[in-house]
């Protein structure tokens, strides 16, 4: 092998380490990994259609620490199966009242709870996303408002992100004031484009 294709061949491991490490992040303080949502949705997607072909993403969030830069230790998912959708004269999409749902919690190192319940659940179908986690945190930060909030309080971690129904799919992060998970701040950003759509202060 000569030295043209030793340098080749190196500059294709640090691409694909840096392309790993880009999806996801260690604490070294913490010993934690941080998982994005697209990545941690690629496993909860394989466990949903085990349970049920037609299983359907309608809610997709997390309450864990942020590891870094939007990845986090553990995202959870909430499927349910189409069959089951109901429209109310004049209301919200719906399911009956005794729709299956999985729920799973997906841990970054692999692990995952999966629960299965019965009840009745707004019909928030989550498409595909293009904006991930990651991306999404780094939105919100290089906005104005929110990075004078970061500066105030001293804090890069938001308490609370989110995927909901906002006309679009959408991002929501929200950053709490304190430890009690007083909301202080939030962002709406959209998970196709990228495009801020609000930002709320509460003061």
């Amino acid at each position: 092998m000569n030295k043209v294709k030793i340098l080749i061949f190196a500059v294709i491991i640090v691409i694909i380490i840096s392309t790993t490490f880009a999806l996801t992040n260690y604490d070294t303080q913490t010993n934690e990994i941080g998982i994005t949502a697209l990545l941690a949705k690629q496993r909860a997607d394989e466990i949903a259609h085990d349970w049920n072909q037609n299983a359907t993403l309608i809610s997709l969030y997390t309450y864990s620490n942020m590891i870094d830069n939007g990845t986090y230790s553990n995202w959870r998912f909430s499927y349910v199966v189409t069959e089951f959708f109901v429209q109310d004269e004049g209301g919200p999409l719906t399911t009956d009242y005794n729709t299956p749902c999985l729920n799973v919690l997906l841990f970054s190192d692999g692990r995952n709870i999966s629960i299965t319940e019965s009840g009745r659940y707004v019909w928030q179908v989550i498409s595909d996303f293009q904006i991930d986690s990651d991306q999404a945190y780094q939105i919100a930060i290089t906005n104005n408002t929110i990075n004078s909030f970061v500066l105030e309080k001293n804090t890069e971690s938001p308490g609370y992100q989110m995927l909901n129904l906002s006309g679009n799919v959408t991002w929501e992060i929200e950053f709490y004031r304190n430890s009690q998970r007083e909301v202080q701040i939030s962002i709406l950003i959209d998970a196709m484009t990228g495009e801020i759509m609000s930002v709320n202060r509460y003061d």
